[in-house]
């Protein structure tokens, strides 16, 4: 099976988003957002993995995630690799944050996250 591709000036690969997803997750965006396993019972058909990888995975595989404010489980989002997509898009756009993925850290992972899902940084 070949790797899933997506280009905006530049190539995101799903390595990329593998990688910025298990960053965030374990270290970028725990100090705003979780993950109720209730309401994303996917996360069970990725087993052998962590968390993160199993997070990860699912999106690839197009699944949705619905995530909310680590403060108030009432106020929810729903994570798509679309979502990913946008987030990184808005920051490779701009050239204060951009940088290549080699360099790139737990913030640069939340950065991208909370663009995608807000078009903004939020938290942080």
């Amino acid at each position: 099976m070949s790797e899933k591709t997506w280009s905006f000036p530049m190539i995101i690969t799903e390595k990329n988003i593998i990688d910025t997803v298990i960053t965030a997750i374990e270290g970028g965006v725990d100090y705003w957002m979780d993950c109720d396993d209730e309401e994303n019972q996917w996360l069970g058909k990725h087993g052998g993995r962590s968390f993160s990888e199993k997070f990860a995975h699912g999106l690839i595989a197009g699944e949705t995630a619905t995530i909310c404010d680590v403060e108030d489980a009432d106020t929810k989002w729903e994570m798509t690799v679309e979502t990913l997509i946008k987030g990184f898009e808005l920051y490779f756009n701009n050239p204060l944050r951009c940088r290549s993925f080699e360099d790139h850290d737990a913030e640069d992972a939340d950065t991208i996250f909370q663009l995608g899902l807000f078009n903004e940084v939020r938290y942080g």
